[in-house]
């Protein structure tokens, strides 16, 4: 028989065994009281020629379906019975879950977006940022550009290093004043993370000197919001 059918026809099976042996133990019976065996005495006789009739079920059961099913099964028909009757304690339980579940989730998604899941740049396992560490135990401070020439200078044949920093600035735009991420950083950052602007081109090595760093290059959500993604934007003050 198929085990889905025998999993889901397993009471009807079970019924059928029942009745079953019940026919067979009472034709015992009628046969030992009809060669003269007083009723009584007949039904004991009977059922000790007959065997356990529960551990015989329970053993057809076994060769039905696998025991560890039927196992969880009535285990969650005893939950669900136990969580009727106490609906205060179901209420309890369900909100106890999902405060867990959802909490589980969402550390998972930030460790996952932090920790576990790719950069989304070219070679994103080849990149590493060093940080400087102060002499206070874990405080974290920027590096000075002369530092970081000497690392480039030192690695020159072996990796590149990219620089960049923050800070907030105010853009006027066509809609008015707006305050910005200002991002300056070295002329080979989007080399480095394998990135090309959509439109206009990157930096230029001169234009990473004092002085000479009259460039920008716009993110694209400020592009759009701020100048309607505007492609006759390049080159203009």
């Amino acid at each position: 028989m198929n085990p889905l059918k025998r999993m889901f026809g397993r009471r009807r099976m079970t019924d059928d065994l029942s009745e079953e042996m019940h026919q067979h133990l009472e034709e015992k019976i009628e046969a030992l009281v009809a060669s003269g065996m007083p009723r009584e005495e007949a039904i004991h006789a009977s059922r000790r020629a007959f065997g356990n009739a529960t551990l015989i079920e329970e053993r057809s059961r076994e060769v039905w379906m696998w025991p560890w099913i039927e196992s969880i099964y009535a285990d969650i028909k005893f939950a669900l019975r136990q969580l009727r009757k106490s609906p205060g304690f179901t209420a309890t339980v369900i909100a106890t879950l999902a405060l867990g579940i959802g909490t589980a989730t969402a550390m998972f998604a930030i460790v996952y977006a932090v920790l576990l899941e790719p950069l989304p740049f070219r070679h994103s396992k080849q990149l590493y940022q060093p940080v400087g560490i102060d002499a206070k135990p874990g405080e974290l401070f920027g590096m000075p550009y002369a530092d970081i020439q000497q690392w480039r200078e030192a690695t020159r044949n072996t990796a590149e290093i990219a620089f960049s920093g923050g800070s907030l600035s105010i853009l006027d735009t066509p809609e008015g004043a707006e305050l910005i991420l200002d991002v300056e950083s070295s002329s080979n950052l989007l080399s480095v993370l394998g990135v090309q602007p959509i439109l206009g081109r990157s930096f230029l090595a001169h234009e990473e000197e004092n002085g000479d760093s009259h460039v920008v290059l716009l993110s694209y959500a400020l592009w759009r919001r701020a100048f309607s993604a505007d492609r006759n934007i390049l080159g203009r003050t």
